[in-house]
């Protein structure tokens, strides 16, 4: 279940590859990447199984809800079903109107359905999509450009001409990313930690040590990324960066 963390879906193919040899199912996460590509091909035509999220914070949104993109049939029919109490074959016809009073039931549903009113916003939203992602690139470009430089900051690897960022993030080294965060704040610059490893977290503690990821969530900071960023704020965010930590380094 590998997720598309910033985006980033060059990691894909080899997981798939291996999932092939050992005959395993790939349930993409691909919240952050709707509307991006890999290999050329738009993210969701290809591969076993695609998750998207319209949450309110992702690259479109209907308010609330998702969806799911499969070549599979059989797992198809199942997942129409389960998102809608798990009535067999009864989905579509409840959404021209219709129903069917004589179906089964043979697997676990949910009410997961989309309304038609949150269907009619995402609508209007994947008219936008598009516009959406380039000003979101263009950011990202003039943050990398303008980071390059920047001692103790690193970037990600990207590949902004085919991802569709929905956030942005970067390492902060040698043990200064909750200075450089705390104080960004102060600025009023919002920025946060996505994510927290999940054997940090009460429900899957674990004694376990895992030194690269622990390593790696200590440095990385999500700074601003949203369509009403301007030029001149992610040079604001670059240039306070810069001073904070030329200051924590005096």
């Amino acid at each position: 279940m590998p997720v598309h963390y910033a985006s980033e879906t060059g990691f894909i193919p080899q997981l798939l590859k291996l999932a092939k040899k050992y005959s395993l199912r790939v349930v993409e996460d691909a919240a952050r990447s709707f509307a991006g590509f890999r290999n050329g091909e738009r993210i969701g035509k290809v591969d076993d199984v695609i998750c998207f999220s319209f949450d309110g914070i992702k690259n479109i949104t209907s308010g609330k809800g998702g969806a799911i993109v499969t070549s599979n049939a059989a797992l198809l029919e199942r997942v129409k079903g389960g998102c809608l109490l798990g009535g067999e074959k009864d989905s579509e016809k409840r959404f021209t109107g219709e129903r069917s009073w004589d179906f089964n039931v043979s697997n676990q549903g949910f009410r997961f359905h989309m309304s038609n009113i949150m269907a009619a916003i995402g609508r209007e939203h994947l008219k936008k999509a598009d516009g959406f992602i380039q000003i979101k690139k263009q950011a990202v470009t003039q943050y990398i450009v303008l980071l390059s430089s920047v001692k103790d900051i690193e970037c990600l690897q990207h590949k902004v001409e085919q991802n569709a960022p929905h956030i942005f993030v970067i390492k902060v080294l040698n043990d200064k990313r909750d200075y450089l965060m705390h104080t960004l704040r102060e600025l009023g610059i919002q920025c946060g930690i996505h994510y927290q490893p999940n054997h940090y977290l009460k429900l899957y503690k674990s004694n376990d040590s895992l030194p690269n990821t622990e390593l790696v969530a200590k440095q990385i900071l999500t700074l601003p990324l949203h369509t009403e960023l301007q030029k001149d704020d992610v040079t604001y965010v670059v240039g306070s960066r810069v001073k904070l930590l030329g200051e924590y380094n005096a």
